[in-house]
């Protein structure tokens, strides 16, 4: 069992008692007609019921279970922050400390919080370290990921709380698009790639409101050129998407203009 899991079991509340829980059900059917919150709760809890009679597999239920922890205790990390303005950054976490990429993740993450905004990033190393570097432990959130291999989470954002853990992907990549305000993209692997795709696919579709998407590479870089060459040549030249889907992102090279 990794740290994460320790530390998540340590903290974990104890659950209530059935007579507990029994007082508040009753408190929540009590509830008056017109509050809309526990109209909604009420609706989440003949969900669970529904779960129960549909006799799902264990397998099944963990997810939903595992799924819907992580966003309850994602959504409070976030809630006394709502008011700040956030920048959801990807980018690689084999990114070394003497790259250009690195250079420049530190210094607009240095610059985007002068602006007011907070940084949200994955809570590895490479880009991720870098961004959280620049923008300080106190205006960044890790939103982490356990994996076998290089997702521990950097020295800056360790053992914040601002630092969250989850299991699946799904439920992250809803946090990143859901708190931030902005959204920035460095050199990546796959991931750095599905998360931007995603970005695009909910922007396309409508399904997230207007918000700026830049691609970031340093000076002499052609990581977003390369790429910006396949979605014209190959996506838009066989009319797999529309011009105007090109004005969803901005490449750049420039710092000041990315922020502005």
């Amino acid at each position: 069992m990794d740290n994460t899991m320790k530390t998540s079991q340590t903290r974990a509340r104890p659950l209530p008692s059935n007579e507990e829980l029994l007082n508040q059900i009753r408190l929540l059917l009590d509830s008056p007609e017109d509050d809309l919150q526990a109209a909604i709760m009420k609706e989440l809890l003949v969900g669970t019921l529904r779960l129960h009679d549909s006799h799902l597999d264990i397998l099944d239920l963990k997810i939903v279970n595992r799924a819907v922890k992580e966003l309850r205790h994602a959504f409070r990390v976030f809630h006394d922050y709502r008011d700040r303005r956030k920048v959801s950054i990807f980018g690689s976490a084999r990114t070394a400390s003497d790259d250009p990429n690195y250079q420049m993740a530190f210094q607009f993450s240095r610059q985007i919080v002068e602006e007011g905004f907070m940084v949200i990033t994955g809570g590895a190393d490479g880009i991720m370290r870098a961004c959280q570097e620049g923008a300080g432990r106190e205006n960044s959130f890790g939103v982490n990921i356990m994996l076998p291999f290089e997702q521990g989470p950097n020295a800056t954002i360790a053992d914040d709380p601002k630092l969250v853990t989850f299991k699946y992907f799904f439920t992250r990549k809803l946090i990143f698009q859901k708190e931030a305000n902005a959204i920035a993209l460095f050199p990546g692997g796959f991931g750095t790639h599905d998360e931007g795709f995603e970005i695009l696919t909910l922007a396309q579709t409508g399904k997230s409101d207007p918000q700026p998407i830049v691609c970031l590479q340093a000076p002499g870089c052609d990581y977003w050129d390369e790429w910006y060459a396949f979605v014209t040549h190959q996506l838009l030249a066989r009319h797999l998407i529309n011009p105007e889907d090109l004005s969803l992102f901005k490449i750049t090279s420039s710092i000041d203009d990315a922020i502005n």
